[in-house]
């Protein structure tokens, strides 16, 4: 599986890597750590799954994902968990897009439970 991961806390970043990296069998991790850098990979290169954060510095995750979505690149359709601190609760905003927005601190078990169910790839100890 192919991800990118979009994360301006490297910290943070380096463990998404390392669990999705354990998680899924086969996979190579992306990372950016900024909107402008993301939004020029995702144009160019074709992923299996999309992980961004809300309030990256340059484009921002809501931004990118129209960027994505409205855009011709190769991420159309491609699944996308945003990450965000903010608490309110504009998930309607990013209904019909193949978008699932959790609220940060990140529950890891329940981030690659999410990614596994929305790109249909389950880790050989859950088939």
């Amino acid at each position: 599986m192919n991800i990118l991961i979009c994360e301006d806390d490297e910290d943070l970043a380096s463990m998404l890597a390392e669990k999705f990296l354990d998680y899924f069998d086969d996979s190579v991790c992306t990372l950016v750590a900024n909107g402008d850098l993301a939004a020029k990979e995702l144009d160019a290169t074709a992923y299996d799954f999309i992980n961004l954060d809300m309030n990256v510095p340059g484009m921002k995750g809501h931004q990118i994902i129209r960027h994505v979505r409205d855009g011709q690149g190769p991420n159309r359709r491609t699944p996308i968990i945003l990450l965000s601190a903010e608490v309110d609760d504009s998930t309607e905003e990013f209904a019909n897009q193949a978008v699932v927005k959790i609220h940060k601190p990140v529950h890891m078990e329940k981030l690659l439970e999410i990614a596994a169910v929305m790109t249909n790839t389950f880790p050989k100890a859950m088939e």
